[in-house]
């Protein structure tokens, strides 16, 4: 829990940009705000009173003779984010694609790598070709693959998957990633997609 003390103001604030409200307090009674103000709600129009970005990206990498290629997202380490990421789906050739946790270990090689990019905003009350991310979508190749620890694997059909199941959502916090890696060298990762919920870490807020 953060210790920051609480602001009765920074509350109506909020309450005026969920609720639309003008002139006087929207709220005057605590009895009002029963049933309103929640601690968590995940429905995507308060994510913008509540300043979180709703953000969608994909990449892609080439193959490489003796490399594995990977995307990913990760989440820089003084970014003041968490990245809840929520799906992805992706195209490669046939073949496994594992996904892989970075943390601070192996992040640095990891991200020194890496191309990367702004996510984009899907809540266009953000227009996309003004607003970046902190949390960045990323891709890269190397000989023994972005180092981090290999724990969930997805067998295509073919060459397309969506996720529907575990493991997401997965949190990142800053000086971590989330990367999609091919099983075998000189394979093509021809597209990646992830869709993100990054949110600011307020206050005295311990990560750790």
């Amino acid at each position: 829990m953060s210790h920051k003390p609480i602001s009765a103001a920074y509350i109506e604030r909020k309450l005026r940009s969920i609720l639309g409200g003008l002139g006087e307090n929207p709220i005057p009674d605590f009895d009002d705000l029963k049933g309103l103000l929640v601690v968590e709600n995940d429905r995507p129009e308060w994510s913008y009173a509540a300043n979180e970005r709703l953000l969608a990206g994909q990449n892609a990498v080439a193959a490489f003779v003796g490399e594995l290629s990977w995307v990913g997202v990760a989440v820089p380490r003084n970014a003041g984010v968490l990245a809840v990421v929520e799906a992805f789906d992706f195209v490669t050739q046939p073949s496994n694609l594992f996904l892989r946790a970075i943390g601070d270990s192996s992040f640095d090689a990891m991200l020194s790598a890496s191309a990367t990019a702004s996510l984009t905003p899907r809540d266009l009350r953000d227009d996309p070709l003004v607003v970046g991310s902190a949390t960045r979508i990323l891709a890269g190749h190397a000989g023994g693959g972005p180092g981090g620890l290999q724990f969930w694997v997805y067998q295509p059909t073919g060459n397309i998957a969506r996720d529907k199941c575990s493991p997401f959502p997965i949190v990142l916090v800053p000086g971590t990633a989330l990367v999609a890696v091919g099983n075998a060298v000189n394979v093509v990762v021809n597209s990646c997609s992830f869709a993100v919920r990054e949110r600011p870490i307020e206050g005295k807020f311990e990560i750790k």
